[in-house]
Parts: C-alpha cells; structure tokens; sequence
C-alpha cells in the first residue's frame, strides 16, 4: 500500500496522451503500429486502472467512440491522422483536438512518452491548467543536444520547451540520465521498462537434432539496420532466422515513406538467404508463439533507449544476441553476447547457441534477471510514487 493510500487519499487520475497507441489498447488489426512507448503506457496504464487508478489515454482518430471505455481505460480521440490543410493543420486539427481531448480527460497528472511535438504542447497545456506533466523519455536521442530523431526546427523548439517544463522526467536507464543532465542540466529518476510475466517457459535447447533458431523484430529502417541482420545470417548459415517486421505500418499513420527502397532492398536480399525468413509485420498479441520457439533475440540497432524485446525475451528465458549493451546489463548479468564487430559477434553466437549447458545456464540467468528488475508490479510500484509526489502539490494548495 501506498503512502497516500495509508493516508486515506484518493489516487490521482492519470491520462496517458500517446497518440499512436489506439492499435494496441483495442486490438484493432486494421491499426499496425506497434511502437515500444505505446506496449509500455499501455502495460503501465492498465496495471493503474487495475489499482483502482482512474486512467484514460488520448488517442489518433480512427472512428472510434469518444470516451469509449477499454480494460477500464477512457479513451478520448484527438484528430484523424491525415485531417487538416497543409501550412495550417498544425493548429487546427492537431493542437485544437489534442488540447480539446486532453481537456475531456480532466485528469491530474498527464504523462507523455518520447521526444516530439506532443512534448510542449502537452506541457504548455498543463501549465496553463494548473496540472502535472511527466514526460517519459524514449530513445537516446532524445537525451542528446543533436536531436537526431527530430525532423525540424519547430519540433526540435517545442521538444526542449517540454522537457524543461516537465514536473518530473523519467529516463529508462543509467546512460539516458548522465545524458539529460549533461546536455539540458535536466535531472530524472531512472524506472525500467517492463514486460508481462509469461510464466516459466520450457524450451527446447538447440542441439544437433535441434538447429538454433534466432528471433528479430524491429522496423526496416536504417536506425534498426537489418542488413547487420543479414550479415549475421550469412556468417551462421547453420542457424535459421525469423524476421518479424516491415515498414508497412507506417501508411496507417499517414507517413509517406511506408514502401521505402531502402526496405525494398533488404527484403529482396533477405528473400535470396536460405535461413532467413521473412514473417512481416505481426501484431504484438501473436508474438508469443515466435518467442517460444526462438533460440535467442538479436538486435542489431545502432541506438536504443531499453527495447521491449529485450524484456519480452528475458522474460522467457530466452538469451539476447546484440551489437549494443545498455548500461552494460548484458556483459555485467551475462544475460547473452554483444560485439559491435559482425564476425565477432557471430563467433560468440556460436559459442552461446552451439552448447546445450552453455545455453541452458544463460536461459537460467536472464529469467531470473527478469523477474528481480522488469516485472510489472515492480515497475508500477515505482510509478506509483511518482504520480503521487505529482498530484501532492493540488492537495497542498486546495487546503
């Protein structure tokens, strides 16, 4: 119990305004996106609203009823993704809905994920009314000064106007929060990502009789470079590899460049591998099976704030394969193999996957990893402190 709780205190209502997240709260498959920052707010907000939380969400137009109620979540609609005029949609549709739902939500805490326009106009709105704003960061990028994952100059303004006006910035990790003070004198309290708990898994260790197979997901685009991916896969040709992903969900938010070359490109070189093997995108609720019969994930991002994937695999007892390790966990916890090199890299996934005792130990190790640093009750506990110092200021004037 918490100590507002103790103290017989109503708990805060919370709106999360995560534009894109419509997809997964309703399990809708005309909707594609799947982005790690909308599988956490809605892992987050539905631990809440089983707390007793009241909880909504503000959400892209897709001709769903306003304030339809989800899992025990209220939804409130924006705008329509493609609405408005071009030159002046940015005000109207955008900013007008955007403010209107967040209005309709009348929570007291609002919280915001990854760096973006959304930023400073959800920060500016709650300080013109009096509420709280948590923003919640994403990518490294969003902690560096070169605001690489922003596309122009308004965006970048209003990213940094948020940030500073933020009652309180959550980092997902260590590096994340040595970048904000660095770079914007911006402290943070570091929470880590969390995933749903599946349960103990038996899997079927890779053996002779049993050839490895290694699971990616991700989005064909050069931030996530599959073609590493495919390098790998050429210096493994014992190993067979599942790919899950395409860049086709973006046409279902209005971005023009679903159908890109550069993922034509991978694609085509992907389909001429005979241990590769190209599933498309898969909604996040049918993952499940891909995992269970996986060896080991692979990343092969060149940045990342702290996949989901990660999670979802630990959670399984399933080793991650990665060119990068954030805070070090992997090397430090032994819960799998990094090298930035290609060969070398594939030399110690060989060495992981190419000995059943080897395997079995780190499958070991990366469960109980999981289940000491990224449940979901362990991480909701933390939040739960952080909307209750947020709302602790409106009691305090109030009285």
């Amino acid at each position: 119990m918490n100590d507002r709780a103790a103290r017989g205190q109503a708990k805060p209502s919370i709106c999360f305004v995560a534009l894109k997240a419509y997809g997964l709260l309703s399990g809708r498959k005309d909707i594609q996106h799947i982005g790690g920052a909308e599988v956490q707010q809605t892992l987050i907000a539905r631990e809440l609203a089983r707390r007793g939380y009241a909880v909504s969400f503000v959400v892209l137009d897709h001709d769903q009823p306003d304030g339809e109620v989800v899992d025990g979540i209220r939804v409130f609609k924006a705008y329509r993704p493609s609405a408005g005029v071009r030159g002046v949609r940015f005000v109207h549709p955008r900013l007008t809905g955007l403010w209107s739902a967040m209005r309709r939500a009348n929570s007291d805490v609002y919280y915001q994920r990854c760096a973006g326009t959304e930023t400073g106009l959800v920060a500016n709105w709650c300080r013109r009314n009096r509420r709280r704003f948590v923003f919640s960061v994403g990518a490294n990028p969003a902690c560096a000064d070169t605001f690489s994952s922003l596309e122009n100059t308004r965006e970048r303004l209003l990213y940094q106007y948020g940030l500073r006006r933020a009652d309180y910035v959550i980092s997902q990790t260590r590096a994340q929060q040595r970048l904000l003070i660095e770079k914007f004198e911006q402290h943070s309290v570091v929470i880590p990502s969390c995933a749903v708990d599946p349960g103990e898994i038996v899997h079927v260790a890779p053996s002779p009789r049993c050839p490895p197979r290694l699971l990616w997901v991700g989005r064909f685009s050069p931030v996530k470079d599959p073609d590493y991916l495919l390098d790998l896969a050429e210096l493994c040709p014992t190993c067979h590899f599942d790919v899950l992903g395409d860049d086709n969900a973006l046409s279902a938010l209005g971005d023009s460049r679903a159908g890109s070359a550069y993922a034509n490109r991978v694609k085509d070189r992907a389909r001429q591998m005979p241990n590769v093997e190209l599933h498309g995108w898969v909604r996040h609720a049918d993952t499940g099976k891909y995992y269970s019969r996986a060896s080991a994930l692979v990343c092969t991002s060149h940045s990342e704030g702290f996949p989901n994937t990660f999670l979802e695999a630990w959670s399984r007892g399933l080793p991650v394969v990665s060119r990068i390790d954030i805070d070090d966990v992997i090397s430090d916890h032994r819960l799998g193999v990094v090298h930035e090199d290609r060969r070398e890299l594939a030399n110690r996934l060989n060495k992981l996957v190419g000995t059943t005792v080897n395997w079995e130990a780190c499958s070991r190790r990366v469960r109980e990893y999981f289940i000491q640093q990224h449940t979901i009750d362990h991480v909701v506990d933390r939040y739960e402190d952080v909307w209750n110092g947020a709302v602790q200021w409106a009691i305090e004037r109030k009285r």
